[in-house]
């Protein structure tokens, strides 16, 4: 039995619960669908999902496309217990059907501290964007380049523990909340960074997935070539990463978190899939401010580094990306803008493995509550980006730019 069929065993036992015990089954779903028009300069600007070079999504010109469709299930087994997992069908990429998060959650009733452990697959709380049904964001259609890479490569399988200090309890305006996790099975991490660079889009990888991209490593003079696809759960080398977070938050309108992520990777380990270890560290700061009921502020840092083997024959990359936000609803309408910014420096001196990258995105979105079930709206994202490895192929050129329009329906019930 292979350990990614985890999520499939965790909501296996929670319908079995559920009908042993007297446990309360709920759940949320989201199906979202666009008219999109994409304008790439150039043929081979298609989606890294078709093995092209460009970093939205979405390859054809013209196209009604099914985006997503998420649901939440929550079992709660007991008042202390629950079995949460989110389900996903997308009709691109390697697995079109999966879990994005599957664990069970432990958050007993107490008087002081407030504690809660988590075991299975989940996110870490970086994010103060993706707040929305299935990891999505009620803000921008497509995510951040920070939330992006996030949604595709850090889904491990861990435990997590979080204990807080409410305020309201204490008598206090703001609110303490520290977290420790331990992981396994995400030693692929920041191999998406490496050669594709940053993207901008929406598409989450489920658990286990094979996340492929251009065939860069054609041009590697070595017998047996890396294969062009990143593992996203693969275990190299049996160690144990971790990561350790902070939260404050004063009354409702102010909340920060900071994070500290190390998957303590070898980066000397391989499978026999040359699938490698990859030692992948960074911070992660995010913010969110309420200026008033109407209008907001969010942002988000993130700057790390990475490397697989020595810096001769390797990757050795240092990576940063920064996101401001901007969000007002008024009645039934929303109206949101981001701007981001990203690199990717490369440190090691193997000539034929070329991985500098950076550039930047405006998105600008609206959307309109039809009913209490049905969002209407329209976004469009404009990217810039200089990735150095598009040289490799005779007559292509590392500057390109990129821009999608789309008009998005969304439905929940």
């Amino acid at each position: 039995m292979k350990i990614k069929n985890l999520p499939y065993i965790i909501t296996s036992l929670a319908l079995i619960a559920s009908i042993n015990v007297a446990a309360e089954i709920s759940t949320k779903s989201l199906v979202e669908a666009s008219l999109r028009i994409n304008n790439n300069e150039t043929d081979w600007l298609k989606s890294w999902l078709d093995k092209g070079v460009g970093v939205h999504r979405y390859s054809d010109d013209f196209q009604l496309t099914l985006d997503q469709v998420l649901t939440e299930v929550n079992v709660d087994i007991s008042t202390d217990f629950s079995i949460i997992s989110t389900i996903q069908y997308t009709p691109d990429g390697d697995s079109k059907l999966g879990f994005n998060e599957a664990y069970i959650n432990y958050q007993p009733l107490s008087q002081g501290l407030k504690h809660q452990v988590k075991v299975g697959y989940f996110y870490p709380q970086f994010s103060l964007e993706n707040s929305d049904i299935g990891w999505t964001s009620p803000y921008t259609f497509n995510f951040s380049a920070i939330n992006s890479w996030v949604g595709e490569e850090i889904k491990p399988l861990g435990f997590e523990w979080q204990f807080k200090r409410p305020g309201r309890k204490y008598n206090s305006n703001f609110s303490y909340t520290g977290v420790i996790s331990a992981y396994v099975q995400n030693d692929g991490v920041a191999s998406l960074l490496a050669w594709r660079g940053w993207a901008i889009h929406n598409r989450q990888s489920v658990v286990g997935e094979k996340v492929h991209f251009a065939n860069y490593f054609q041009f590697q003079p070595v017998e047996n070539p890396n294969p062009s696809y990143v593992d996203i759960n693969d275990e190299t080398d049996g160690r144990v990463g971790y990561y350790v977070g902070g939260h404050v938050q004063y009354q409702r309108s102010t909340d920060v978190r900071v994070y500290y992520y190390d998957n303590k990777a070898d980066p000397f380990s391989i499978e026999t899939d040359m699938q490698y270890g990859w030692r992948t560290r960074f911070i992660s700061a995010s913010f969110l401010h309420k200026l008033t009921p109407q209008f907001r502020l969010l942002g988000q840092y993130m700057s790390g580094d990475t490397e697989m083997g020595d810096r001769q024959n390797g990757v050795h990359n240092d990576f940063s990306s920064w996101y401001l936000l901007a969000h007002y609803k008024l009645n039934k309408h929303r109206a949101s803008i981001r701007y981001d910014k990203f690199s990717v420096t490369d440190n090691d001196v193997t000539p034929y493995d070329p991985n500098e990258s950076k550039g930047n995105s405006v998105t600008a979105s609206y959307r309109y509550q039809a009913s209490k079930s049905l969002q209407i709206g329209a976004e469009i994202t404009i990217t810039k980006s200089e990735n150095k490895n598009r040289e490799l192929w005779s007559g292509w050129q590392a500057k390109q730019d990129q821009a999608s329009y789309s008009f998005t329906t969304q439905y929940r019930f």
